[in-house]
């Protein structure tokens, strides 16, 4: 079990978890006398030196005894690596290297954890005092289940609250259409989940063409293996900042959630989704870099629809 009590002090002069604030120590066992489960945490990232280490604190202070933490970072040129090296002896892997983008930054993760539960926490985003042990009890009352998911409470880069979003619609009949439907049916908060690590390698790893949706693409195919549990409490907090693309890119952000609808096999859904972004986006919207980017995503699935491919 780590330390908590020896990790290093904050570089910066903050208040509060997980600053000065430190998780409630886990019992090696769980109170029923079952073995917590080994939850590989990975995170990717790539030059979020402002926020990177709350991320690396939040996961490092859960005081859960069977926790491997898993840091990809694709060679920042900020003071991220820096961050990372001050952690490292209690970071079971870490690289700093050119990769291919967030996706392929969190396959590689995965290809080195051991754990029975998943979960990827971005470098800007961070977990809440007891997250670990959630998950953990949540898995052990629901061990059939493949994706368990809490609320998360996004905030601004100063701590301050925006909105509060609880799971929804994960109870379902038809989990994989209401999560490819995604907001306007189901909903979770990426940051508030964890999966099923045999699941995960069961579907196949995170797409690593997608950009924008490869978290709701590995959803819909997860959805299919097993049920998805709701939990009550908030687990995580997301850092809402200028720098996150799918705000800042939020037209090809929909155009790659209707390609992945069509690549999983829901046109209805693609086509749902295509007329609520004419309604919404008639005006003003890039139609043809919306076109290019899902001709982009789906040209593999198109040309073997067809017989070419």
């Amino acid at each position: 079990m780590r330390n908590a009590r020896k990790i290093p002090s904050p570089s910066r002069e903050s208040e509060g978890w997980p600053w000065t604030e430190r998780g409630k120590p886990v019992p090696e066992t769980h109170p029923d006398g079952d073995s917590w489960p080994k939850i590989s945490v990975v995170t990717p990232s790539y030059n979020q030196g402002a926020f990177i280490e709350q991320t690396i604190r939040s996961v490092l202070l859960q005081g859960y005894p069977n926790l491997e933490y898993i840091v990809i970072d694709g060679g920042s040129d900020d003071e991220s690596v820096e961050i990372i090296r001050k952690y490292e002896d209690w970071i079971d892997y870490w690289v700093s290297e050119a990769d291919r983008g967030q996706s392929h930054a969190i396959n590689k993760g995965f290809a080195q954890a051991s754990g029975d539960i998943y979960a990827w926490l971005n470098s800007d985003d961070y977990y809440l005092p007891d997250t670990l042990r959630l998950f953990g009890e949540a898995v052990n009352e629901s061990p059939e289940a493949v994706l368990w998911a809490g609320a998360c409470l996004e905030v601004d880069p100063d701590g301050e609250p925006r909105q509060h979003l609880p799971p929804r619609n994960l109870d379902t009949s038809d989990l994989q259409r209401a999560v490819a439907d995604w907001w306007e049916v189901a909903f979770f908060h990426q940051p508030a989940s964890c999966m099923s690590a045999e699941a995960f390698h069961r579907v196949g790893e995170v797409d690593e063409e997608l950009r924008f949706a490869m978290d709701v693409d590995l959803w819909i195919r997860l959805a299919n293996e097993g049920d998805f549990i709701a939990l009550e409490d908030t687990v995580a907090h997301a850092n809402m900042h200028e720098g996150i693309k799918s705000w800042t890119d939020q037209d090809l952000r929909e155009a790659e959630m209707i390609a992945v609808a069509i690549k999983n096999d829901l046109p209805e859904v693609a086509r749902e989704r295509l007329t609520r972004f004419a309604d919404d986006r008639f005006e003003g919207a890039p139609y043809e870099e919306v076109l290019k980017l899902i001709w982009r995503r789906l040209k593999k699935k198109v040309l073997s629809t067809v017989g070419i491919g």
